[in-house]
């Protein structure tokens, strides 16, 4: 058990380490696509998720580079890093014959390269140290005619606990160009004839022999070195030869003859000290076209002069003031310190600033005595409402929804009280009989309000008393006349059937009928007198 216990809390300990570790692994690592973007062209950060050409799918932390356009990235490092790592793949949709290039420059220096990549070649691995490094910058582009997107994929950055000092470096093609001819500038990933990767360039065509292509850029007597690479550009004719001449202020400071196609590209370095304008020239030594590249330019800046602390922006009572250190000779920040805030001076007095209501509070407050600001105040309770003497109706009743009413404040319009209103009754049309009959009990009826639609029904029996009262009456009746009829003399027959007809036809029938009737005596029926007829019954009109 002892022996458990002991092997218990070894494996504690180790995951305490190891999740320790994680944690401070994490709290390190920044994802590609978090980092400080100092520039980028054609390049999407964050982009849609994607499945690249050997089915794998990524779904977060993906950067997308139009190769095709030259997309590129450029972090801010400052020296705060030591390991850049990931996986470059290509997606699925990329055609067949695409072929790309990427080439990764820390502080303008080519740190990694990755050459004719295509959909058929696996994810690639990358790791690179990136230790005092202050700008790194991804470049892609595409060979040939076709290609078009290349990915970054789960990839990082490894900080470190302290930043370490890193040379602050520019290159040629950010300058102000004061002048050129023949001469075009790019920032876009550059491949010589060899197929090596370059940063840029400044490209010169020479067309005939002693023809001038220049450049003439602003140095502005920031930088003390230039470094770079000379290489013969792909355009170039075979047979072509040129002279490349650097010039600082006017005087020529290197030279380089006999450039050809298939020249070495040949690296360079110049001390342009205090230079103002730096002059790059190409002269033709064939009648043959002739292009030359200067790239992979890094200038140096001079080791700064710093001046004494000077106050760029005073301090107020509220807001920070600056102080700066800048170079003597370009004029550049390069110390800043912030000047705290002086902060407000009441003068004790206090001064109304706005009444209070029943809607907000009040406030008295104290002025700054430097600026005129206030800067103290305190608060004066808000007053009771006053209540309206009237109810408003905020909501009409329905005969479906109750409604409200409301009590108001009269000065701020605040409801101080709400009641409900009773749902009122529903306005109903006529009834309207849909099944049964008087015989076909139950009868169905319906009725609709006229308001809101809704439709009240009922089922009435009516003739349920009615019916045997009517069978009966019927029975009696019928009962009744037979016993008459068998009752009566044959010879009597005419008499009962007069009888019963005058009877039905709301006629009278003297009390010697009836008593004709009762007594079965014979007793002569009188045929009513009609004024048109004579005695008899004959009609005297023609008589």
């Amino acid at each position: 058990m002892r022996k458990f216990k002991k092997i218990l809390v070894i494996v504690s300990v180790f995951c305490m380490i190891a999740a320790s570790a994680m944690s401070s692994f994490a709290d390190t690592t920044v994802s590609m696509v978090d980092m400080h973007v100092i520039e980028s062209d054609n390049a999407k950060v964050n982009a849609e998720a994607f499945t690249d050409s050997y089915g794998n799918g990524y779904a977060s932390n993906i950067v997308e580079f139009r190769a095709d356009k030259d997309g590129f990235i450029s972090y801010d490092l400052n020296g705060a890093y030591s390991t850049f790592e990931g996986t470059i793949v290509s997606s699925n949709d990329e055609a067949s014959g695409s072929v790309i290039d990427v080439g990764i420059f820390a502080d303008g220096v080519l740190k990694y390269s990755l050459t004719d990549y295509t959909r058929q070649k696996a994810p690639e691995n990358f790791t690179i140290d990136v230790s005092g490094v202050g700008t790194l910058t991804i470049k892609t582009k595409v060979i040939g005619n076709s290609g078009r997107c290349i990915y970054f994929v789960n990839s990082r950055f490894n900080k470190i606990d302290k930043a370490s000092i890193y040379p602050v470096r520019s290159s040629l093609y950010d300058q102000v160009m004061i002048d050129s001819k023949y001469c075009n500038t790019s920032k876009a990933l550059t491949i010589d004839p060899r197929g090596d990767l370059h940063n840029g360039e400044l490209l010169f065509k020479s067309s005939v022999k002693s023809h001038e292509a220049y450049a003439m850029l602003n140095l502005g007597g920031k930088f003390v070195e230039l470094s770079g690479t000379i290489v013969a550009s792909s355009y170039m004719d075979s047979d072509s030869r040129g002279t490349i001449i650097f010039y600082l202020d006017d005087k020529e400071v290197y030279r380089l003859k006999g450039i050809k196609k298939t020249s070495d590209a040949k690296a360079f370095k110049i001390n342009v000290k205090n230079g103002k304008v730096l002059k790059i020239s190409l002269f033709n030594e064939t009648d043959d076209s002739c292009y030359v590249s200067v790239t992979d330019t890094i200038l140096k800046f001079h080791e700064h002069v710093l001046s004494d602390w000077e106050t760029a922006q005073q301090p107020t009572c509220d807001t920070e003031g600056k102080k700066v250190r800048r170079c003597t000779l370009c004029g550049e920040e390069i110390e800043t310190e912030v000047i705290p805030a002086l902060g407000h001076k009441p003068d004790g007095k206090w001064v109304r600033d706005h009444d209070s209501t029943c809607a907000e509070e009040g406030a008295d407050v104290q002025h700054c005595t430097v600026c005129g600001k206030p800067c103290e105040s305190r608060a004066i309770p808000k007053l009771p409402h006053t209540s309206s003497d009237k109810w408003v109706t905020e909501k009409e009743p329905t005969c479906e929804e109750k409604g409200t009413k409301v009590l108001k404040c009269s000065v701020c319009g605040e409801v101080l009280e709400r009641q409900e209103l009773d749902i009122i009754p529903h306005d109903y049309g006529n009834w309207k009989n849909v099944s049964g009959s008087f015989w076909n009990n139950p009868i169905h009826r319906e009725r609709t309000c006229n308001v809101c639609g809704y439709k009240d029904s009922e089922d009435i029996y009516p003739t349920d008393w009615l019916k045997p009262l009517v069978v009966f009456a019927s029975v009696i009746i019928i009962a009744g006349i037979g016993s008459i009829i068998i009752t009566l003399k044959l010879n009597n027959l005419p008499l009962a059937f007069s009888s019963i007809i005058r009877i039905f036809k709301k006629e009278s029938v003297t009390d010697e009928e009836i008593e004709a009737l009762i007594s079965r005596q014979d007793v002569p029926v009188q045929a009513p007198v009609d004024p048109d007829f004579g005695p008899g019954g004959q009609n005297t009109e023609n008589n």
